[in-house]
Parts: C-alpha cells; structure tokens; sequence
C-alpha cells in the first residue's frame, strides 16, 4: 500500500474515501484493519474517510472506521441513531466520526477563509496546448483557487516527521502525472 501511505503522510492528505472492494473477504468501508489498524493507528491519520456511493455495509462501519456515509444515510441515518441510542455502538464512537471533518476545515483555514464559487460555475478552456489548463470568467486559473496552503513553520510537515510544510495542488499534481506517463528510454 506505498501508494496511499504517500498520499496520507507525504502529501498530508485530509480525506480518504473507502470503496467497493473487498479485503481478505471483509468490505473496504467496513474493515476495521485498513481503516483503524493501518490508516489511523500505523500511519496516524487525522482525517475522515468517506464511503463510495453504496459501498457502506452496516453501521459497524462506524466502529471499523468510516466517518461519512454517500449518498444517502442508509446506514449511518436512524440506524446508527438507534445503535447508539441502545448501546450497540458507544456513543464517543459518534462524537469523534462527527469531528473529524470540522478538524480538517479549521487544519485548512476553511472556517475562517471559506472558498467561494461553485462547482457548476461554466469554466473554459484557455489557449494552454492542449487546452488542459481551465480559467474562471475572470481569467484566473482554476488550479490556482483550489491550491491548499501549507500549514505554517512549525506546523503539520514537521509534526508528522517531515522536514518541511506539505504543499500539494493540482498544478504539482499535474507535473508529477506528465513525470510519471513520460516514456521511459532504454539505454
């Protein structure tokens, strides 16, 4: 799993979602090793993680490590409401799934700095080759508004081991991938 350990401790990731696969016969969303044992325990995960479209199958997903249920709260609605209203899931189980996403709001300044816009503002493509690199109406880059800011000196690079602040968006996203597709030369 080097690939997702990368993107939750290099690349400070704050959500991860579970999917419809299956792990040694137990549901990727309700898999208390991958997403407690090995997300949060083994790499010390902070974020939330939520479920792919259905992928959800109980509210033991709740204690096994899943936060949010998508799309609709099929397990997680009255369900969860009554397992933890009799018992069957302890009620601090709750508490910290319903943190977890306000904790990477504030971890990224969201609360106080909120992003504007809409993901159905009409976009174009610019004169970019390709035409790959998209422009709001006002002429800048789209992957310049969703950049997230690295935490300050002192801040969650350096808690988490590393030696400098976590800054990843879409442009480096972007270099990384035409890195990564770029045929390989055979000596």
């Amino acid at each position: 799993m080097p690939a997702f350990q990368a993107a939750v401790q290099d690349a400070g990731a704050a959500s991860v979602m579970c999917a419809y696969s299956y792990i040694n016969g137990n549901a990727a969303c309700n898999n208390a090793y991958t997403e407690t044992n090995v997300l949060r325990d083994q790499w010390d995960f902070p974020g939330f993680v939520t479920s792919d479209y259905g992928a959800l199958h109980g509210t033991d997903g709740a204690v096994d490590g899943t936060d949010q249920e998508q799309p609709f709260n099929t397990n997680f609605g009255a369900p969860l409401e009554t397992a933890v209203e009799n018992g069957t899931i302890p009620q601090s189980v709750l508490n910290t799934m319903v943190q977890r996403d306000p904790d990477e709001m504030f971890r990224f300044n969201l609360i106080a700095n909120p992003r504007t816009g809409s993901t159905s503002t009409p976009v174009h493509h610019a004169g970019a080759p390709g035409g790959r690199h998209r422009r709001r109406r006002d002429g800048h880059h789209a992957a310049e508004e969703l950049r997230l800011r690295a935490p300050p000196a002192g801040g969650l690079g350096r808690e988490r081991g590393g030696d400098r602040p976590v800054r990843l968006g879409l442009a480096d996203l972007r270099r990384r991938g035409q890195r990564l597709r770029a045929p390989r030369r055979r000596p």
